[in-house]
């Protein structure tokens, strides 16, 4: 149960730092769970006895003007938060804060930190670290690998360049926000290690490409690169997505696809420039690069959706093939499905003047469930 909660006003200046009656770090205040000091605008140091509230558990120093913290902040063995959100004028952090062990949450947002001291990488029950917009940090320290327990990581608007491999050992990580890293131009392969992540946001970097492993991020349902300007291609392996709901692209251009072979898309319509039945022309210098065909479907045991495109002359049958059904999520709402066929292969290249391309979709029941 928390103690009454503690907190001084932006003009308030402490008249006592130390262990008299009264004073942080005093007999009275040593079971102290809770301590705010936000928004205090002449606050620019703490005294070295705050190492002595041995109770503490949430400490708030959102928008104050502190400078630095005293190397006794590492004393505060109970401390479950501590929050320097916009302390403009911070920049270092002491190695001490390695020693925070019940450390949950660790809230950097907005301040001027230029790194994270390596110690960080000893707060292995740490579950939220927020660092969006810390605007002077460029980098991580490899040492993150030790934040066994993270569930959370906003680097957004930081100045990072790149992202460290050791970030693919943080495998219960299940949001990374990277939007507005502009200076963020490519994600290592280990990022495909971090298979609880749900939500990849990489809004506004300047990314080219994203690395083949990201398909092997089995549960990601959220995949933002909105505004992505550098971004040429998306890797094959996105077709392994299975439980993608959203990849979001708004005014991110210059896309390649060709070697996207599957997609899978919540919804229930198919585009209207799909037809049911082509009639293939070939024209004159032009040379055909593929065929995607698209279905509506949904995974619903113990059926296995069994769609087949032909290609008939007449109608006669010259060539049959089922759809590839790679990255259909298990869930009962409907997806608009496409498969790319590239132009080795036979549905492609055994095209005729005349000849159809015909989409049939056969129910089958079987014991197992779609693969």
């Amino acid at each position: 149960m928390y103690h009454p909660f503690v907190s001084t006003s932006p003009k308030a200046k402490s008249q006592r730092s130390g262990d008299g009656d009264g004073g942080i770090g005093s007999l009275k205040t040593r079971k102290l769970e809770k301590f705010s000091l936000k928004n205090c605008r002449s606050l620019k140091r703490l005294p070295d006895c705050i190492g002595k509230l041995s109770s503490l558990k949430e400490l708030s120093l959102d928008s104050s003007a502190l400078e630095e913290l005293p190397y006794s902040i590492g004393l505060l063995a109970e401390l479950e938060k501590l929050n320097l959100m916009r302390c403009k004028s911070l920049t270092a952090i002491p190695d001490s804060i390695g020693n925070l062990k019940s450390l949950e949450e660790l809230l950097f947002d907005s301040s001027s930190i230029k790194e994270l001291p390596a110690s960080v990488g000893s707060l292995f029950r740490l579950k939220n670290l927020s660092l969006g917009y810390c605007r002077s940090l460029s980098k991580l320290p490899d040492s993150i690998e030790g934040l066994a327990s993270l569930v959370k990581l906003r680097l957004e608007g930081t100045l990072i360049t790149e992202v460290p491999v050791q970030i693919g050992t943080l495998n219960l990580v299940k949001k990374l926000e990277m939007g507005n890293c502009q200076l963020l131009k490519y994600l290592p392969q280990s990022i495909g290690k971090m298979l609880s992540i749900t939500t990849l946001v990489l809004d506004e970097s300047r990314i080219t490409e994203l690395p083949e492993s990201i398909g092997m991020l089995e549960r990601l349902i959220v995949l933002k690169l909105n505004k992505c300007k550098q971004l040429q291609r998306l890797p094959s392996s996105i077709g392994n997505l299975k439980s993608l709901q959203y990849l979001l692209m708004a005014e991110t251009s210059s896309i390649n696809l060709k070697k996207l072979n599957n997609l899978s898309m919540p919804g229930s319509k198919i585009p209207n420039w799909f037809s049911q039945e082509v009639i293939f022309s070939k024209r004159k210098n032009r040379e055909i690069k593929g065929v995607i065909i698209a279905d509506e479907l949904r995974y619903q045991l113990p059926a296995i959706v069994d769609i087949r495109a032909k290609i008939l002359a007449g109608n006669r049958p010259k060539f049959t093939t089922t759809l590839y059904l790679l990255g259909v999520p298990k869930t009962n709402q409907f997806h608009v499905h496409l498969c790319r066929y590239p132009p080795f292969h036979p549905l492609v290249s055994m095209l005729k003047d005349g000849y159809k391309i015909s989409v049939d979709p056969k129910p089958t029941i079987s014991e197992g469930g779609l693969s």
